[in-house]
């Protein structure tokens, strides 16, 4: 089984045209996909709905949607506001497996001043039945602004994913006069492996990453919490802090090639499963790289 994330740019890639198609292209044989930055209607990306556009391009693939933008839509030449429509933007799950549940959080933010714009991100979460089991998936997108607000959204994250299997299943349980909450066949229990998939805009070397790989102990080990999350780059063989501070290095995943800000964390009892991990360099669609890991 493969997954990948991968932050689409709305579908604008390094030569600065905005080509949808192009950008799935790189990931159509993936079977679970984590995209980012999926717009609806807005002036840079041709004021189309790509989600329903993802749809149509990947209908071998269930899709659920967690906007953390949603906004007015004006008419760009005159101002006025777009009955029925507005601007979204967020993360889409994709997969070949049947999504049983989906769920979309608004991440903590502080609100920027004056120059810089700070984004509302989200995470979604769904739970897919998959060839190795039930699957919780997250999907998320972190703030770009500072490792402070990185790590508030981290620690509201990991709370989700440690409440998940408490609470339970969207529809939990059944209502003693209503039939119709259980005209469906019961919802399973929330699976209890999980993996993080996202745009996490840090760095291996910085505390965030701490939070999510666990404290360093002895000669530079991980100590990877029980019931946490484990970085499948270094799951599958590779050094953590490969190339770090060395300019363009293999395992980058933006644009530039000189920084690996796009995971794929496995929940610790899956660390064993991840078979390869890569890097795609031949994606042209965006300005970041998609991270393809492949699970047995």
């Amino acid at each position: 089984m493969k997954l990948a994330t991968y932050n689409i740019h709305f579908g604008v890639g390094r030569d600065g045209r905005c080509d949808l198609a192009r950008a799935l292209d790189a990931v159509r044989d993936v079977d679970i996909i984590g995209l980012q930055e999926v717009d609806s209607h807005w002036d840079r990306s041709g004021n189309v709905d790509q989600v329903e556009l993802i749809r149509e391009l990947m209908p071998e693939h269930d899709l659920a949607y967690g906007p953390g933008v949603e906004v007015v839509k004006r008419d760009a030449a005159t101002g006025d506001v777009v009955r029925g429509r507005r601007r979204r933007s967020g993360n889409v799950v994709l997969s070949r497996y049947p999504i049983l549940t989906a769920r979309n959080f608004p991440l903590p933010k502080y609100g920027a001043a004056g120059p810089k714009l700070d984004i509302q991100k989200a995470l979604i979460e769904v739970s897919v039945d998959t060839p190795l089991g039930p699957l919780r998936v997250y999907n998320t997108h972190l703030c770009h602004l500072s490792e402070e607000q990185r790590a508030l959204q981290l620690a509201f994250l990991l709370d989700i994913h440690r409440r998940a299997r408490l609470e339970g299943a969207p529809l939990s349980g059944t209502h003693p006069k209503d039939a119709s909450f259980a005209s469906e066949p019961v919802l399973a229990p929330v699976p209890d492996n999980a993996v993080l998939l996202g745009d996490l805009n840090l760095l291996p070397s910085g505390q965030a990453y701490d939070l999510l790989a666990g404290a360093t102990g002895n000669r530079w080990t991980r100590v990877p919490r029980l019931g946490g999350f484990v970085d499948a780059w270094v799951a599958a063989g590779r050094d953590e802090q490969i190339g770090i501070g060395q300019g363009e290095i293999d395992g980058a995943t933006s644009g530039d090639r000189t920084r690996r800000i796009d995971y794929c964390f496995v929940g610790e009892s899956l660390a064993d499963r991840v078979e390869a991990i890569e890097v795609r360099y031949d994606a042209e669609g965006s300005d970041h790289y998609p991270v393809v890991v492949t699970m047995a």
